[in-house]
């Protein structure tokens, strides 16, 4: 399986390290400029329409705001082109980054949160 990665410029190292075959920086590739895909995995959820013009298969696991759930909704027009949300049981060897962890009562997870950029998801923990 080949893998590209289309991020910023910052965390094009840590994407190798993780074994992207190619990364593609996303200050310097629009998403028109981008080439077809057999599937589009979307961590962010803020070019879902421009995705799913790239892919036979468009899956998004980000909701940012309500303007993507109506372009989720709105895509069940394309038929098998739609854009699907993750749904079922991931893989063993799939291994998720961990950007930080917080206790619940600390605010830092928030603030950086708010300033975007992570590489990888926030835990918060309550115990």
């Amino acid at each position: 399986m080949s893998t590209t990665r289309w991020a910023s410029d910052r965390h094009l190292d840590a994407l190798r390290r993780l074994g992207a075959n190619e990364i593609l920086d996303r200050r310097a590739v629009r998403p028109v400029e981008l080439p077809s895909y057999d599937v589009v995995v979307d961590a962010v959820g803020t070019e879902l329409a421009a995705y799913r013009r790239l892919a036979a298969r468009t899956v998004t696991i980000a909701f940012p705001s309500p303007a993507v759930l109506a372009d989720i909704a709105a895509s069940r027009v394309f038929g098998s082109r739609r854009i699907r949300t993750f749904s079922g049981r991931i893989r063993a060897e799939l291994r998720p980054v961990v950007a930080g962890s917080f206790p619940l009562e600390e605010t830092a997870a928030h603030r950086r949160l708010e300033t975007g950029g992570n590489l990888g998801k926030l835990v918060i923990r309550t115990g």
